[in-house]
């Protein structure tokens, strides 16, 4: 029983020492770090900067990206969620649309069992007022019932199961409920006012959209307020609104869009659809509406989640081998101090462990700094994105994130330093005589290379996105819309007479040089989508087209080229047709000629919609949309009867602030309900690319930082090199070199360096930037000799900027103090 006791006290004792010994050993090692810091004050910055900015960029590129595909996943039903597409298969051409009439919601609710709830969803602009406070609202939706059941719009108020049952009720978000109440307290059973005098009750408060819906409202509007039965608004060849699908539980969406053909058949056979074109309905899940998108439209954000995520991965591969490379070319200083630590019995594997501790206090140090440039940066990038973009700090996962993140890059980046300066040769490095390892410095010149790699391939993708997002902000429109200066004008008035007064008001100043008016504005997506029939050989067609509603100048206002035939003119209206202008595209659809001398292929005088329109005239393809979407068919059709919305003025170059005071003081005086809204169509058109140019400015800033931090990987190899030529620079010195030919010398290795990268890079970026600009309808001529030049150009001049530094402080050093030991 003693000896027992003995034998576990002498155990428990061995235990504790050993214990203490670790805690000793661990508290050394700091210690040892900290001086190592301490005495390369240099080196430990630059290290710490390095990790910093590649940790925080990845961090930062992580919440873009989380952000992007977390679209519609609030929702708790969302994976039974669907839009409705519209697949269109005319002659060989097939595209999908999510544009779909408004009779398909309630028909595939009614007939198909597999659809739980169904609603439709028509996005306008209206002006509604309350107390004589006016206000448009952008993103007005009109919504079935089904619409609260179907998605989680959290309501603050209002029941969200009766919200929108009645006609003429309207739930409006907390920002718009502040502006007409002033707080959401005392909003509910209000009533807003029309611009013609049409009332809607507020039945519901809900909180503001979250920016990763596809969904986008500012007030829901019930469906039933909106009068069917005029303008063939049920027509299934109108398609103008999307329609979303709630299946029930169990339901296969791909065998239901299989079934869902048999619509097509079935209204085909009524003679609603023409069976000589396939056009069907099916169904898209919509957590793939914002990353997917659709055939033949602009594609989804996928690629770009893609390209940011390769960037974010790219950057921080760069800033770990920075530290590699930083880290070897610091072992000569180091060598000694292992071979001290050997010849005092020091194991490898302790070795290895002191190494590991310093890259992990180091990472630990970068990413504590990272954490707070990402603090610092996420309001700029969330203003910048115009997204709502948080890291969560409190959500756990996050902080797994950080923590494993902490780990890889301590791992990644430290385990070969570590093993590198572990097996040192203790005999060799007292000696002083640090040998160079072959193997080692081609590993690190082949790291530098694969990092100048990625940034060239950044370098060159960020370029040529600028290029075609200038191509696309530059290109002819085939239009003028220079100094046009556009006004919203809402006439509730009696045939127009406001209308007719504003118009009148507007012509008396001189420094307007032209009105016109028109239904829609090029870049609104507010013009009409309609069915035309017609007869080709004998045989009736029909296609579908964009339609302006215009008066009869509105062509010649908007410099718009005639191919063939008539302008619009008031003088050739009558009562049983309307006169219409067709594009090229329309004519090319419809397999018309323009020169042809046969009239029942001449497009002139052709009759739309059994003769209720009549073709005059042929005009240039416009850009009515971005360049993302081929050019489609499109009609302008004189319609002076018609409450034509926008007023468009071409103001003279002098004065312009001035002139646009005066418009609006004279739209003041007519409608002093309404407030004024007036731009310029350039600004308007513009802002169909701003996604495009929020992308272009996050991939060029991020690329600069990838650029930054490579440059530090070079700075950490030129710094090793010129260390262990310092001697050789110190003879050529003596032996009278230069310093241009010292460093032409130094540097040669280097650039050769860079020029491998940059062509190592050049197919990678072919490939991939050739695949991305077929996604665009119309695409900038890329001359790619020029742009691999001048990358290349560049690419060296950072280089050498990087190197110079160390070099011409080399060059600096009296050669005796370098050779007198020799």
């Amino acid at each position: 029983m003693i000896i027992s006791v003995l034998n576990l006290r002498q155990v428990l004792c061995i235990s504790i020492t050993k214990e203490d010994n670790y805690i000793a050993m661990f508290r050394n090692y700091l210690m040892i770090a900290l001086r190592n810091f301490r005495r390369n004050q240099l080196y430990a910055l630059l290290n710490v900067m390095g990790l910093a900015v590649g940790i925080a960029c990845f961090l930062l590129l992580f919440v873009y990206v989380k952000h992007e595909t977390s679209y519609d996943q609030f929702h708790s039903k969302n994976k039974s969620l669907y839009r409705a597409l519209l697949h269109l298969k005319v002659y060989d051409r097939e595209v999908s649309q999510s544009a779909t009439s408004a009779s398909l919601a309630p028909t595939i609710k009614k007939n198909y069992p597999e659809i739980d709830r169904a609603t439709r969803y028509l996005n306008t602009q209206g002006l509604l007022g309350y107390n004589n406070k006016q206000l448009i609202i952008e993103n007005m939706a009109f919504v079935d019932p089904d619409f609260p059941h179907m998605f989680d719009f959290e309501f603050i108020q209002g029941n969200p199961a009766k919200a929108l049952i009645n006609p003429k009720s309207i739930v409006l978000t907390e920002t718009y409920a502040r502006k007409f109440f002033g707080s959401t307290k005392n909003a509910l059973n209000n009533v807003l006012e029309g611009q013609n005098g049409e009332k809607v009750t507020v039945t519901g408060i809900v909180k503001d959209v979250p920016s990763n819906s596809m969904i986008q409202f500012n007030s829901l509007v019930s469906f039933n307020s909106r009068d069917t039965t005029k303008n063939n608004f049920m027509s299934w060849g109108r398609n103008f609104l999307q329609t979303y699908v709630l299946l029930k539980p169990g339901t296969d969406y791909k065998a239901f869009n299989k079934k869902l053909g048999g619509l097509q058949a079935e209204l085909t056979k009524k003679g609603i659809f023409d069976e000589r074109y396939t056009k069907r309905a099916l169904l898209q899940p919509l957590n793939d509406a914002y990353l997917v998108g659709y055939k033949g439209a602009n594609q989804g954000a996928q690629k770009f989640v893609y390209i940011f995520a390769a960037v974010a991965g790219f950057i921080l591969l760069i800033a770990c081998i920075n530290y590699m490379n930083m880290a070897t070319s610091g072992a000569m200083n180091r060598a000694k101090e292992v071979g001290i630590r050997k010849v005092v019995g020091s194991h490898r594997k302790q070795l290895i462990t002191q190494f590991m501790l310093e890259s992990f206090l180091l990472v630990s140090l970068a990413t504590i700094l990272a954490l707070v440039f990402v603090e610092l940066s996420l309001p700029y990038l969330s203003t910048l994105s115009s997204k709502q973009l948080v890291f969560g700090w409190t959500n756990m996962a996050n902080l797994g994130l950080i923590l494993g993140l902490v780990l890889a890059v301590s791992f990644l980046s430290g385990l070969y330093p570590a093993f590198f300066m572990s097996a040192f040769n203790t005999i060799l490095v007292l000696k002083g005589k640090f040998v160079r390892n072959s193997k080692t410095a081609r590993l690190r010149k082949g790291l530098v290379v694969f990092q100048f790699t990625l940034s060239a391939i950044i370098i060159i993708s960020t370029w040529i996105s600028f290029q075609q997002f200038s191509f696309m902000m530059n290109k002819n429109l085939g239009y003028d819309n220079e100094r046009v200066y556009i006004v919203p004008f809402y006439d509730g008035g009696k045939n127009g007479q406001k209308l007719k007064l504003f118009k009148n008001k507007l012509l008396q100043n001189p420094k307007i040089k032209a009105i016109t008016a028109s239904s829609a504005v090029p870049g609104s997506q507010e013009w009409n989508n309609n069915l035309f029939d017609f007869v080709y050989k004998g045989e009736k067609t029909s296609i579908t087209a964009d339609v302006f509603l215009t008066e009869a100048d509105y062509p010649d206002f908007m410099g718009i080229k005639m191919l063939k035939g008539a302008k619009l003119s008031p003088k050739m209206r009558s009562d049983s047709s309307v006169q219409v202008l067709i594009n090229e595209a329309f004519v090319q659809k419809a397999g018309w000629k323009l020169n042809s001398n046969d009239p029942t292929l001449n497009p002139i005088g052709q009759k739309l919609d059994k003769g209720r329109r009549t073709v005059v005239g042929v005009f240039k393809n416009i850009h009515i949309r971005s360049l993302h979407f081929k050019i489609k068919p499109m009609v302008i059709a004189y319609r002076p009867k018609e409450n034509l919305q926008y007023i468009y003025t071409r103001l003279q170059t002098q004065d312009l602030s001035q002139t646009i005071a005066s418009v609006q003081a004279s739209f003041s005086d007519i409608e002093k309900r309404i407030p004024f809204e007036g731009f310029f169509m350039d600004q308007k058109f513009a802002k169909e690319y701003n996604e495009d140019q929020k992308r272009v400015k996050l991939f060029t800033i991020f690329s600069i930082l990838t650029v930054i931090v490579a440059c530090l990987g070079l700075f950490g190899l030129a710094s090793f090199t010129i260390a262990q030529r310092t001697k050789e620079i110190g003879i050529r010195k003596v032996l009278g070199a230069s310093l241009g030919q010292i460093l032409q010398i130094i540097t040669r290795d280097f650039v050769v360096l860079v020029v491998v990268a940059n062509l190592i890079a050049i197919p990678v970026v072919l490939y991939f930037t050739s695949q991305w600009l077929d996604s665009f309808a119309y695409a900038a001529n890329i001359n790619y000799l020029i742009v691999f030049l001048l990358s290349g150009i560049i690419a060296v001049g950072i280089a050498l900027c990087t190197i110079s530094w160390h070099v011409l402080r080399a060059a600096g050093v009296n050669p005796v103090e370098v050779l007198k030991d020799e």
